[in-house]
């Protein structure tokens, strides 16, 4: 699961989308970003791939109520519904420089920070939705999560999708 991250490296970010030619002026660092939060995300719409700040927390389209999912399991985004249409139609890349994750231990709960070993910026997989009602429109998203690897099994179960350096050359 992924509940908090970070976006510190704006520069770095700036400089491996710098081919995409995205407006990030206006994007400052955040240490302690949290479900609920608008997050930057990279969209691919064809014939452009644009940067938009999203609300973290997938509404589905369809949905009577805004109320979201912070994050989708990898292995069944094409069987759920709040995720199907999205995972096929509307994924996105999410910036990141490092995420927390939360052991348990009865009812104490330790933060672990993991990061790139050179701090490097990277992608996590997302998928992102639009929801339309009443005049009012939330383009929100939600982080994929996977079974954790080796360095986080010992921490928790689930870890966000981090995605391969190639991976955002291929939007």
């Amino acid at each position: 699961m992924c509940g908090r991250y970070t976006l510190r490296s704006i520069d770095r970010i700036r400089i491996k989308l710098a081919a995409d030619r995205l407006e990030l002026d206006d994007i400052l660092p955040r240490f302690n970003i949290a479900p609920g939060q608008t997050v930057l995300a990279i969209l691919d719409l064809e014939p452009q791939t644009i940067a938009r700040m999203l609300l973290w927390g997938l509404i589905p389209s369809w949905s009577r109520e805004p109320k979201g999912f912070i994050n989708a399991r990898a292995e069944t985004l094409t069987e759920k519904p709040s995720f199907s249409e999205a995972f096929q139609r509307r994924r996105c890349l999410i910036p990141a420089d490092g995420f927390y994750e939360w052991r348990r231990t009865g009812r104490a709960r330790q933060a672990f920070f993991f990061q790139m070993k050179d701090e490097a910026p990277f992608f996590f997989a997302g998928v992102w939705d639009e929801w339309k009602r009443d005049g009012v429109s939330i383009a929100s998203c939600a982080i994929v999560t996977a079974g954790a690897n080796e360095l986080l099994q010992p921490i928790h179960d689930r870890m966000p999708v981090i995605l391969p350096e190639e991976a955002s050359a291929d939007r």
